[in-house]
């Protein structure tokens, strides 16, 4: 097997992950593996490691983009698309993903480390809503999908690459989620998890979740189907009460980004927080 590891990394230092990757795909003798990392313009300069083919843009392309040059650039027959500010939990990452490779997707997993940010909203959510068992992300495999960490072959990457429409931060895996089971290709959902390490700040987390809001409803004719946010908000549309959040967010947001920003922010404001900005922007 000929596997390309693939990085997409923007003001961030993935040495740390591309140096574990080296040494795991060291034990790997039957298999080929190489290692690709594509800099989206960073402003912050990392000097590029040994045995890590290392790829800076000069230009700013955004997340769906830089996947789908990422896939052109490998030469494997499967692809492993990790990002940067991920760490395996096992010294046989490698080995497990490679093992269950196959047509389609392979997911392993996310985990959060305990750390002295434990009160920050980001690991809160994360969590609460990413940190799932395989049996929990197996009864739903195409909506537990993300584009953070899956390997796939490049036979059905061809078939579904990322949407490049989806330029700005948010649902670019939602949409690829769909368009893996519109194409019906299948996900497995295995435990080989890897560490989210690179936990937002408060501030950091609710502006991205306002962006990712923004895309959500830039592309809401195709992601609605899949996005938990936008079913919950059809319901409570057709129920009447969707202006009820409307009014709660244009009253109170200054009080929940208060309590969102601050050392133990409330998981049910920030799901209220997300309703309210929602009906605010539709």
């Amino acid at each position: 097997m000929f596997l390309s590891i693939l990085i997409p990394t923007y003001n961030h230092d993935w040495r740390p992950l591309a140096i574990e990757l080296l040494r795991q795909a060291e034990r790997l003798t039957q298999h080929t593996v190489e290692i690709i990392v594509m800099d989206d313009a960073s402003t912050d300069e990392v000097e590029p490691i040994e045995g890590v083919r290392y790829i800076p843009l000069e230009k700013n392309v955004g997340r769906s983009k830089i996947r789908n040059m990422l896939a052109s650039h490998a030469k494997g027959d499967y692809l492993l698309f990790l990002d940067n500010d991920l760490f395996p939990v096992e010294d046989i990452y490698l080995e497990k993903m490679i093992k269950e490779a196959g047509r389609g997707v392979v997911v392993g997993g996310l985990k959060y480390r305990k750390t002295e940010r434990i009160g920050a909203l980001r690991y809160k959510y994360g969590v609460l809503y990413e940190q799932k068992g395989v049996e929990v992300r197996g009864k739903l495999p195409y909506d537990a999908f993300t584009s953070c960490a899956f390997l796939i072959d490049r036979e059905s990457f061809g078939i579904v690459s990322f949407d490049e429409t989806y330029c700005s931060y948010g649902h670019e895996d939602t949409k690829f989620g769909i368009d893996l089971r519109s194409a019906n290709i299948p996900i497995r959902h295995i435990d080989a998890p890897v560490y989210h390490d690179d936990v937002d700040s408060n501030e950091q987390f609710l502006h991205k979740t306002r962006l990712a809001i923004d895309s959500l409803l830039e592309h809401q004719e195709t992601a609605v189907e899949q996005s938990r946010l936008m079913r919950m908000y059809s319901k409570l549309g057709k129920m009447h009460i969707a202006w009820v959040f409307k009014v709660l967010f244009r009253l109170c947001h200054t009080i929940m980004e208060y309590n969102l920003k601050g050392k133990y922010p409330s998981i049910t404001i920030y799901n209220l927080y997300k309703m309210g900005y929602l009906a605010t922007k539709y």
